[in-house]
């Protein structure tokens, strides 16, 4: 019996927290967080990304989060620009790139992190690459769905 009072309370408790805040609790937008580090192949350096394709619903926000401990890393949308300033509501660390038309951050060290925040569904192809070294690059995917 008090299983069943705590459930029933539990579930008036999150309807009337769902009236009062309205939709805004009922469709909570999701953020997520793409890691990225690095590691040594030899005398070689990698970029390693975490997850490298994630999918989000519309709505939603992704964050770069850079751990790399000795390089800077940037993060740059150069496919889709044109849909991506469309699905564009805000975003935190990234600008366009004047003559290139593309969104790109500068580059971020460790701990530092950039945001976009996706209004509507797309495919986003981004790449990372560090500084001072041209050849050191990694792809990754949003999907927005």
């Amino acid at each position: 019996m008090k299983k069943f009072f705590v459930t029933s309370m539990g579930i008036l408790v999150l309807f009337g927290a769902v009236l009062f805040l309205g939709r805004a609790l009922a469709f909570a937008e999701t953020c997520q967080v793409v890691s990225i580090t690095s590691e040594k192949a030899g005398t070689a350096d990698r970029i390693i990304i975490t997850p490298d394709k994630i999918t989000v619903p519309p709505g939603s926000c992704v964050v770069f989060m850079n751990w790399v401990r000795n390089d800077k890393v940037r993060v740059s949308f150069r496919e889709n620009v044109k849909e991506c300033k469309l699905t564009l509501d805000a975003n935190a660390g990234f600008g366009l790139a004047v003559g290139e038309e593309c969104y790109l951050t500068d580059y971020l060290t460790r701990g530092k992190t950039a945001s976009m925040y996706f209004t509507s569904p797309g495919v986003f192809k981004y790449t990372l690459d560090m500084e001072g070294k041209p050849s050191v690059k990694t792809e990754g995917v949003i999907e927005v769905k």
